[in-house]
């Protein structure tokens, strides 16, 4: 059993693929001279891994907004079933998943954080999983409270969420990672946007089928990558709330150029068909990798540590996806997918739910 893709939605799954290579690429090198390949700051991997700051996680927040659906209806009926849903797919793994993470770290270093922290405050890479689930939330809730209009509902968070961000220092405690939720608002609710506003979706379209398509795009990622090295390098040193608004401009600039050119590479399509499980498990394989090839067979060169880490963080969780997705309670805790019967197909037999293993919006 393989995650399916269609043709239509290649083009998402390499700009998924894309994030996860960056995703990943960032745990192997590490942020700090203190971890992961533990490299001085001006090593070309080290200064790499800091240009992409601001585009690995928009990208990942900007594809779950555009496969994101809102309840139908305008009513509360649909409200805390979907809501409900959103919590199995996104929050079961994330308790299971991340506890799994704390006892490894223990085993290997001191872990200083009590398990309690890691399910109600930022732990590592899951804090994603808490702030989207807080936004999909949001959502449900306010579309229902403005009658069943979803793109009112979400053009009123982007706001709001672009606000608090910009406007108020992070506060702490950052409880279920409110505080990156409002980070991550504009790029989620942008997103979701592209995919359901139809002016939007429209002007899209015809801008990646026009002649002007590739020039735009080209002019809007070279701008936010010159953004992004002139950030990354300190050569400009803006006050915190204006580096915050840098940090959205450079997402949105990267989410929505490439979402125009809308690429399709086969290699990047099949990383992104696995990308929740890359996200949930590629540290267990950068870290594990770096341990063995150090420790065993004395590997120092930072290169070769870079490659090997890179091609474990991506493989490794597709295996692990294999593994968990033959037994329903494996695949419901580890996964967060549902493989329950879900009534008759139209011949009369009873079906299994689909599987759909691309994003945590879905599902």
């Amino acid at each position: 059993m393989t995650p399916a893709v269609t043709d239509r939605a290649a083009h998402v799954e390499t700009i998924r693929g894309l994030a996860c290579l960056m995703l990943v690429a960032y745990h192997v090198v590490g942020d700090t001279p203190m971890n992961g390949l533990q490299l001085p700051l001006d090593h070309p991997l080290s200064a790499a891994n800091h240009l992409f700051v601001d585009m690995r996680m928009p990208l990942f927040s900007f594809l779950s907004g555009l496969v994101f659906h809102a309840i139908a209806g305008p009513g509360w009926s649909g409200v805390l079933p979907s809501v409900a849903r959103k919590a199995r797919r996104l929050l079961v793994p994330m308790v299971f998943v991340s506890t799994l993470h704390w006892l490894a770290k223990g085993l290997a270093v001191e872990e200083e954080r009590p398990l309690w922290h890691i399910l109600v405050l930022p732990y590592e890479h899951f804090w994603f999983l808490q702030a989207t689930f807080l936004l999909m939330a949001a959502h449900y809730a306010l579309t229902a409270l403005l009658g069943g209009r979803d793109v009112r509902a979400a053009g009123i968070l982007l706001v709001a969420g672009a606000v608090l961000f910009v406007g108020l220092d992070r506060w702490r405690p950052d409880v279920f990672s409110s505080y990156k939720a409002a980070y991550l608002a504009a790029f989620f609710f942008t997103g979701y946007l592209a995919g359901h506003w139809r002016a939007a979706r429209d002007a899209l379209r015809a801008l990646s089928q026009s002649r002007w398509r590739g020039p735009a795009a080209v002019a809007l990622l070279g701008l936010a990558v010159m953004v992004a090295v002139q950030t990354a390098t300190d050569a400009a040193a803006p006050a915190a709330w204006s580096r915050d608004a840098v940090s959205i401009a450079v997402g949105l600039s990267v989410c929505i150029g490439l979402f125009v050119v809308r690429p399709v590479w086969s290699p990047l399509v099949r990383i992104g068909g696995y990308s929740y499980a890359i996200f949930l498990y590629h540290v267990f394989f950068t870290a594990g990798s770096r341990i063995v090839l150090e420790r065993m067979f004395d590997w120092t060169d930072p290169w070769s540590l870079f490659l090997a880490g890179l091609v474990a963080g991506l493989a490794g969780p597709v295996g692990v996806w294999h593994l968990f997705i033959r037994n329903p309670a494996t695949a419901l805790l580890f996964l967060g997918i549902d493989l329950k019967p879900r009534g008759r197909t139209p011949s009369g037999r009873s079906g299994a739910r689909p599987v759909r293993q691309h994003d945590p919006a879905t599902g």
